[in-house]
C-alpha cells in the first residue's frame, strides 16, 4: 500500500498545483475506465479534510522496477530500453486519444478554447514567478507580449485531448520488459496532443 498526502492548504504551492491530488484521482479514474494504460488501484481516498487537513489516498504498491532508475543504473539491456521507449510512446498515444469536455484542468469547468486555457496557464505561471521574485532572464511583460502576438496559433486546436504532462521514464514501472503501471497523474490536463 502507498499513501499519498497533499500539502496542507496553508502551504504555498504554484497556482496550477492547487488541488493536484483531486486531479490525480480524476485522471487515474479516467485512464482506468477509458484506456488499457495500467495505473495503480486506488483503495481509499479522503478529500473531506476531516481526519487530517489535507487530501489523501491509499493506492496499491506496484511491485516492479522504476523504468527510469533501472535505465540510469544500467540494469536493463539496450533492446529493453528501446522497446520500453516505444511502449511508453504507444501508451502516451492511447492517453492522447481521450477527448474531453473543455481545455485546461481535468477537474472544474476549464476553458472553451485552447488559447484561453494556455493563456490562463501562462498568466498563472508568470504571476507565480513574479510573486516569488524569480528572474527568468526576460521582462514578464515582454513574455506576455510574445504570447499574445502568437496566441492565434492555438486556435488551430479543435479538440481537447488528454495530456499526461508528467509522463516520463521515472513515472513508469516495468516488469519483465512490459509496463505494469504509470504513476503520478496530478499534472494531467485537457490540451493538445
Amino acid at each position: 500500500m502507498v499513501l499519498k498526502i497533499a500539502p496542507p492548504s496553508d502551504v504555498a504551492v504554484l497556482t496550477r498545483e492547487r488541488g493536484m491530488m483531486r486531479t490525480e484521482l480524476a485522471a487515474m479514474k479516467l485512464v482506468r475506465e477509458r484506456t488499457t494504460v495500467p495505473v495503480p488501484r486506488v483503495d481509499h481516498a479522503d478529500l473531506t479534510g476531516e481526519l487530517i487537513a489535507a487530501d489523501y489516498f491509499f493506492m496499491e504498491y506496484v511491485d516492479a522496477d522504476n523504468f527510469g532508475i533501472a535505465i540510469e543504473e544500467g540494469r536493463l539491456p539496450a533492446k529493453v530500453v528501446i522497446a520500453g521507449g516505444r511502449q511508453l510512446g504507444a501508451l502516451n498515444r492511447e492517453l492522447n486519444s481521450l477527448t474531453g469536455p473543455h481545455y485546461g484542468p481535468l477537474v472544474g469547468t476549464g476553458s472553451a478554447t485552447c488559447r484561453e486555457a494556455f493563456t490562463l496557464l501562462m498568466e498563472d505561471t508568470l504571476a507565480d514567478g513574479r510573486r516569488a521574485g524569480v528572474d527568468i532572464g526576460r521582462d514578464y511583460d515582454e513574455i506576455r507580449a510574445v504570447l499574445a502576438e502568437n496566441a492565434s496559433a492555438l486556435d488551430e486546436v479543435s479538440q481537447p485531448r488528454f495530456v499526461e504532462v508528467d509522463l516520463w521514464t521515472k513515472n513508469s514501472m516495468i516488469r519483465n520488459g512490459r509496463f505494469v503501471s504509470i504513476l503520478d497523474h496530478e499534472r494531467a490536463m485537457w490540451g493538445d496532443r
